[in-house]
């Protein structure tokens, strides 16, 4: 990208920030800061309900979802074929705020939890197949 009127990193900044997020997303992740990425927040989402867990796991929540959003600002094709996350997604961050429910006796806690944790790592996980299908697919060598 060449400068505009000649100020250099100036003029490319301030091209970047009238882009928007996504496309400042886009730049930042190449293929394999986006599958690093995920898999570190695959191996990062814990299995076990408690507090600080709890944190853990919505911290990961939003960093996937930046993700899901960047993926997602690549193109038409990632556009249409992540859209189907977002709901499973929402789904997630209802049953952990369930899990931290005071009406919720410890048992019932653990095993909401477990279950949105199980499908965070099923979502990340087909998210890795569907971005890495997309690149062979619209040829992005990213």
């Amino acid at each position: 990208m060449q400068p505009a009127n000649g100020h250099g990193h100036i003029d490319r900044i301030a091209f970047l920030l009238e882009q928007g997020l996504p496309y400042i997303r886009t730049i930042i992740y190449s293929m394999e800061q986006f599958v690093n990425r995920l898999q570190d927040l695959y191996n990062r989402v814990p299995r076990r309900h408690s507090a600080e867990n709890l944190q853990e796991i919505n911290g990961v929540l939003d960093e996937y979802s930046g993700i899901l959003g960047g993926i997602e600002a690549l193109g038409p094709w990632y556009e249409k074929n992540t859209a189907v996350f977002y709901p499973s997604l929402e789904s997630i961050q209802q049953i952990l705020k369930l899990s931290n429910s005071n009406k919720h006796a410890k048992k019932a806690k653990d095993a909401l939890f477990d279950e949105a944790s199980g499908k965070l790592k099923d979502d990340i996980a087909s998210l890795i197949a569907v971005y890495e299908t997309g690149n062979k697919t619209t040829g992005d060598k990213s």
